[in-house]
């Protein structure tokens, strides 16, 4: 993201340069998506020295009048929930800049203005006089996010092959919810052999929206593999940073604010250093008596690797270890027609021409539809469709083709030509650093 000082900088580059301060601020479907409007956020230099904080919320090419002072307050507050803020106090403005025990609203607007960071070493008087007055250390826990689990409802059994449902309730008692895209996964470990799968529930949540204010309600349904080994699991939560060479690093994993406290066996504590897991206290025993559901295809499946640093070079590392020429993008080791990026696009076995199809034609409804089931945790590789009445060269074209659903895990297109015959093609390409 890109910060600047004062909000009407935002608004007059996204509107227009006459602007008025009454410019919406973006809402939730605008937030994150990469748009100029998602990486434009806010450095407040003056936090606090008057009641436009020395020029930040001002109307710089025209007069400012007090209901423009409101608008751009009440703007700035609505567009950090989405994007970063952060600054530094300039100088003393008492009372205004007081803790809220004296009479201040240094707490209510680091809260309102959602901030992440603050300089710690100017305006040093200002900072003193949080640490006398009694709210500095608040302010210190509170800047950024502050995560923390309230509750959880865990199922205590499952036969391989089967789901299982995991309810947890986290709240954000910190001042701004994450601004960088994180990880967020169920880890199940082997209590006797120490084996680790991992569920990747960040596929279908985003914690970028945990917003502070309200508690948030992760539900998911887990597909268990066929072959996963009986016996008893810790059920670890993990929130690392989703980039493949940070995955795992724990000074870059989110530790809950509530990681000091006992399992509720009494055991160890939820937060463990080495790992960045934090144990729920929680087991699941599998064994072949339970009667859970059979998985569908939206659940999140169960895996022995983690979908969230999944890469193809990852990929490449476990289906070819000893031979890593036969897992270059374009070779085909078990000669099935399907290259090893296409294997990997569509997670089917590279090294099996038996494999299951994660490609599915079909006719329905009098339109000539093509399922593609995407690899877990497939993120660089681009899919494209395109469609040919006859198969031509030249004939091929995308705008032959509706997207019915584009998501993490599947891609639905409809063949839109009205002709007798019609043909799909499917083509993935893999996104290089």
């Amino acid at each position: 993201m890109v910060q600047v000082r004062v909000p009407q900088q935002k608004q007059k580059f996204l509107y227009d340069v006459a602007a008025p301060t009454t410019s919406a601020a973006i809402g939730f479907s605008q937030a994150h998506n990469g748009s100029a409007a998602a990486r434009i956020a806010f450095h407040n230099d003056c936090f606090l020295a008057d009641n436009t904080d020395l020029g930040t919320f001002t109307d710089y090419d025209g007069g400012t009048e007090p209901q423009d002072v409101v608008n751009l307050r009440n703007y700035a507050a609505l567009e950090t929930r989405y994007v970063v803020m952060g600054g530094e106090t300039c100088l003393e403005n008492a009372p205004d800049d007081n803790c809220a025990s004296t009479g201040g609203r240094a707490d209510a607007d680091l809260s309102r203005f959602h901030y992440s960071f603050l300089n710690q070493g100017y305006n040093a008087d200002v900072n003193d006089d949080w640490v006398a007055q009694g709210c500095m250390e608040d302010i210190k826990r509170r800047l950024g996010y502050r995560l923390q689990v309230v509750s959880g409802i865990f199922r205590t059994e499952a036969s391989p092959g089967q789901t299982f449902p995991l309810t947890l309730e986290l709240q954000n008692v910190g001042y701004a919810a994450p601004f960088n895209p994180r990880g967020v996964e169920l880890v199940l470990r082997h209590t006797d052999s120490g084996q680790k799968f991992f569920a990747e529930l960040s596929r279908d949540i985003d914690a970028r929206f945990w917003l502070p204010g309200s508690n948030h309600v992760l539900t998911a349904t887990l597909a268990l593999p066929a072959d996963l080994p009986v016996g008893t699991y810790e059920q670890l939560l993990h929130l690392p940073d989703p980039t493949p060479a940070l995955y795992g690093l724990v000074p870059y994993s989110i530790r809950l604010a509530n990681s000091n406290a006992v399992s509720s066996a009494g055991a160890s504590p939820v937060w463990e250093p080495v790992t960045s897991y934090h144990n729920l206290g929680h087991t699941l025993t599998v064994n072949s008596t339970a009667t859970n559901p059979p998985p569908n295809s939206t659940d999140i499946p169960v895996l022995d690797y983690s979908a969230i640093r999944e890469t193809y070079d990852t990929w490449k590392e476990r289906h070819f270890p000893s031979n890593p020429p036969a897992g270059e993008p374009n070779a085909d080791p078990d000669a099935d027609g399907r290259s090893n990026l296409l294997e990997y696009a569509v997670a089917s076995d590279p090294n099996s021409a038996a494999g299951r199809s994660h490609i599915e034609a079909m006719h329905e409804a009098g339109a000539f539809i093509l399922t593609i089931r995407k690899g877990p945790g497939v993120r660089d590789v681009r899919y494209e469709v395109e469609g040919s009445p006859n198969l031509l060269p030249g004939s091929w074209s995308a705008s032959l083709v509706t997207t019915l659903v584009n998501d993490a895990t599947l891609l639905r297109v409809r063949f839109n030509s009205t002709t007798a015959s019609g043909f799909l093609r499917l083509k993935v390409t893999l996104d290089t650093p």
